[in-house]
């Protein structure tokens, strides 16, 4: 069969008025997919329209999956409607999403934070921290940012990339830049990720120390 767009409208709660002028993404509600099924942008009636990918309904209704939608304003997530209103490929039909106005009171996002210092204990600046999630396929990269002057990163992710899990099982990376190739440094999130250098023995000195420094002279002859 022919694959049916996803239409729909957004509304304001407040007035009952339209909402136009936002960019609405279509998400698989198993998250099978790391990237939305379309995306659309609502028109000066509010009304959108998204064309899936050949098939993609069919697969859809074999897999039992519905589509939910995310609606951002200036590339920030207005309206999640994991949950609530989502779009049954077996049963197409318009959803209207209700999309506030005024503020927009955003979730506290997740993150990875923490900081990174060289064996000597300073501040390790300008390097790429990447958040991976180990999954049954594999880790799948979810999030990456850079460490700041003073050492410390902060990197929000998605929990949408968790592929429905509601804890991830997170592997914290940290690279020289971008350049691929062996970690520098691995660990879990939120500890501060250091190096240490095995201690060396002091050289005895001074004249008070004379016979310690003839000892530490005859081992070093032996060696």
């Amino acid at each position: 069969m022919a694959d049916e767009p996803i239409r729909g409208a957004l509304r304001d709660p407040s007035t009952g008025g339209r909402v136009a002028g936002l960019s609405v993404e279509a998400w698989d509600s198993a998250h099978a997919l790391k990237q939305p099924l379309g995306q659309a942008t609502s028109d000066a009636g509010g009304e959108f329209q998204i064309l899936l990918s050949p098939g993609m309904q069919e697969q859809l209704i074999a897999r039992k999956e519905n589509v939910y939608f995310r609606v951002l304003r200036n590339g920030t997530v207005a309206v999640d409607t994991a949950g609530t209103i989502q779009w049954q490929p077996a049963a197409p039909g318009p959803v209207v999403i209700d999309v506030p106005a005024g503020p927009i009171v955003v979730p506290v996002p997740y993150d990875v934070h923490g900081r990174v210092v060289t064996d000597r204990g300073t501040a390790a600046a300008g390097l790429q921290v990447q958040v991976w999630d180990h999954q049954l396929t594999g880790a799948d990269l979810i999030a990456a940012g850079t460490t700041s002057g003073d050492g410390t990163y902060e990197v929000p992710y998605d929990p949408g990339r968790l592929s429905g899990k509601q804890l991830g099982d997170l592997d914290v990376r940290v690279l020289q830049g971008d350049l691929p190739g062996p970690d520098l440094t691995g660990c879990r999130p939120r500890r501060e990720l250091r190096r240490r250098r095995p201690a060396r023995r002091a050289r005895p000195h001074g004249r008070r120390d004379a016979a310690a420094a003839r000892r530490y002279g005859r081992r070093r002859r032996h060696r």
